[in-house]
C-alpha cells in the first residue's frame, strides 16, 4: 500500500500510511482506535481507498477475511459451513466436500465436524472461521483481531490454528494483543493514532525496547511497543 489516507468527517483514520508486506506471518498491532480495522477494511475491499494505492504483488491474488466477530450460520454443521464458504468464494460445488475434509483434518476439527456452530464455544467457532476462510485455497490472509474475547486455552487453540496455516503465503494479523504477535509473527507494523510508526522484524522492535531499570516492567515486546507508540523510554 502507498500513501493511504482514509478519513471520516475531518478525523484521520488512516493518515498517509505506505507498507510493504511479505511474505510469513506478519502482525498490526495497535491501541484501541488506532486505525488497525480500517486498514484491514481497505484490504479486503469493504472500504473504498480515495487517496493512495493498494495492489497485490499477484493481481489476481485471492484473499480470506475472518472479521473481529464473524458470523457463521448457526443452524448448519461445521463441515456444511466449510462447504458453503468454499462455494461462495467460487469453489464448484463437487469439489467443496473433498476441500472441507483437508481443512478439518488441517485444523484437528475432526470432533466437531458434525456439530451445529451454534453448540460451539467461542474458540471452536473463531477456528472453524478461519477454516471456513482458507477453504478455498487463498494467497493471502487477513485475521481481524483472531484472539480478542477469548480465554487463555482458546488463545492457545486459536494460535496454534493460525500456524497450520502453510497452505498461505501471507497471513496478516491485527490485534491489540502483543502476545499474538510475540507467538505468531516474524515481522510486525505498529500503527498508532492512523499513522504507521514502526514497520520491520519482531526482533528490529525488540531493539527500541529501553533499558531496564527499577520498577514494574512488562516482556521485552511490550516495552519495545510502548516506547514507540506513547514514547516511554
Amino acid at each position: 500500500m502507498e500513501n493511504v489516507t482514509v478519513s471520516y468527517r475531518r478525523r484521520k483514520a488512516l493518515d498517509d500510511v505506505s507498507w510493504s508486506i511479505g511474505p510469513g506471518r506478519v502482525g498490526l498491532v495497535g491501541p484501541n482506535g488506532a486505525g488497525k480495522s480500517t486498514l484491514i477494511h481497505c484490504l479486503v475491499g469493504l472500504l473504498r481507498v480515495r487517496s493512495g494505492r493498494i495492489e497485490f504483488a499477484n493481481s489476481g491474488a485471492s484473499v480470506g477475511f475472518v472479521p473481529q466477530k464473524p458470523e457463521l450460520p448457526g443452524q448448519l454443521r461445521v463441515r456444511e459451513t466449510i462447504e458453503y464458504c468454499a462455494w461462495l468464494r467460487g469453489v464448484p460445488r463437487k469439489a467443496t466436500g473433498a476441500l472441507a475434509d483437508d481443512v478439518i483434518e488441517s485444523f484437528a476439527l475432526e470432533e466437531f465436524a458434525t456439530s451445529k456452530v451454534r453448540a460451539l464455544s467461542g474458540g471452536q467457532r473463531q477456528r472453524v472461521a478461519i477454516a471456513a476462510a482458507v477453504a478455498h485455497r487463498p494467497e493471502v490472509l487477513i485475521l481481524d483481531e483472531p484472539t480478542a474475547g477469548l480465554d487463555p486455552t482458546q488463545r492457545l487453540a486459536v494460535r496454534r490454528c493460525i500456524k497450520e496455516l502453510d497452505s498461505v503465503d501471507c497471513v496478516l494479523i491485527a490485534t491489540h494483543l502483543v502476545e499474538d504477535i510475540e507467538h505468531l509473527c516474524s515481522d510486525v507494523g505498529v500503527l498508532n493514532r492512523g499513522r504507521l510508526e514502526f514497520t520491520g522484524s519482531v526482533d528490529e522492535l525488540l531493539a527500541r525496547a529501553p533499558a531496564a531499570d527499577a520498577g514494574v516492567h512488562g516482556s521485552a515486546f511490550e516495552e519495545a511497543y510502548d516506547a514507540i507508540v506513547n514514547g516511554n523510554s
